[in-house]
């Protein structure tokens, strides 16, 4: 029961002496319980802005619970804006992770239970800001895996990382239940969206936009994916694709009722996806080709097209 609020936070990261090394961070919270962080600025840390953890490890100490983030400005941190381990209950709102670089995963935040921490479970965000980190956005799904991780509302901007959003399950730790609502993408150098391993998911009601469509940038690429509803998106100037070659075969994924404008290529099942429903798109002004596709038992119907210089649907 400890609430911080108000105060900057300013880091050493422009007179550290050292070149290597991941620590030096401002606020840690670690085995604690309903923690109140708001109205804070953070900068210039050598390691991550925010640490939320067990450490010393999980095993025998008390789990992290009920942590709440609001107006939590973090800039410029050496490692990752916030680091979140193994922890359960945890609300993040109106709050910017910006500028995190020099060494990886160099992430707005990253979510990471590692070591014999336990699973993250049931972490929200809403309305916050990941802008301009060197890598990438928000992190989920590695180390011992994440369950029930909610992003509402956000906006991703950025021109120098691979992925705004990586959400990076294994097969041993799957990534089981996320939701990805109402968010805006822009400026990405590589992927919107990098997702594997992962099931029981929605991406729905977001708005990719803002980018060049001369660059060679992806709303969204995942593998090895399950029962994922892709619906009531907006797509401008991206090549979209679905690549199921990494892991596995991808599949039950419903892609519905999204818009795709302005692009090299609307939709590109380039590995087989099975169980499936590809129904009520619209796809305008795609310069190669609307849809190509590999079905295998899954329905593709309704779509429309308009303005596509080449094959609208390519493939079965």
């Amino acid at each position: 029961d400890v609430t911080i609020d108000g105060g900057v936070f300013i880091g050493e990261r422009n007179e550290h002496l050292g070149t290597t090394g991941e620590f030096g961070f401002a606020i840690g919270v670690s085995c604690c319980e309903n923690i109140k962080i708001k109205n804070v600025i953070v900068k210039d840390n050598w390691g991550d802005g925010v640490f939320v953890y067990n450490f010393p490890a999980y095993q025998g100490s008390s789990l992290s619970k009920q942590i709440y983030l609001d107006n939590v400005k973090v800039y410029g941190s050496g490692r990752n804006g916030m680091t979140v381990g193994g922890v359960r209950d945890m609300y993040v709102t109106n709050s910017i992770f910006n500028g995190s670089n020099r060494t990886m995963p160099m992430a707005g935040v990253d979510i990471e239970p590692d070591g014999i921490q336990p699973m993250a479970e049931n972490i929200y965000f809403d309305k916050c800001e990941f802008t301009d980190n060197g890598a990438q956005g928000l992190v989920f799904g590695g180390g011992n895996g994440s369950k029930n991780i909610n992003v509402s509302e956000c906006v991703f901007d950025s021109e120098t990382g691979s992925n705004l959003i990586n959400i990076n399950g294994s097969l041993a730790f799957p990534m089981v239940q996320f939701r990805l609502l109402n968010n805006t993408f822009t400026h990405i150098a590589n992927y919107a969206i990098s997702l594997s391993s992962a099931k029981n998911g929605a991406i729905k009601g977001n708005n990719f936009t803002g980018t060049s469509k001369d660059n060679d940038v992806f709303g969204l690429i995942m593998s090895d994916v399950t029962h994922l509803d892709i619906s009531d998106n907006f797509f401008e100037n991206y090549k979209y694709i679905v690549d199921g070659r990494n892991f596995g075969v991808s599949s039950d994924i419903e892609i519905a009722d999204n818009t795709f404008i302005e692009s090299t290529k609307a939709l590109w099942l380039s590995s087989e996806i099975r169980n499936s429903k590809i129904i009520n798109n619209a796809v305008s002004a795609i310069s190669d080709g609307g849809f190509q596709l590999s079905l295998v038992n899954s329905v593709l119907a309704d779509n429309k097209f308009d303005n596509i210089s080449t094959s609208p649907i390519e493939g079965t």
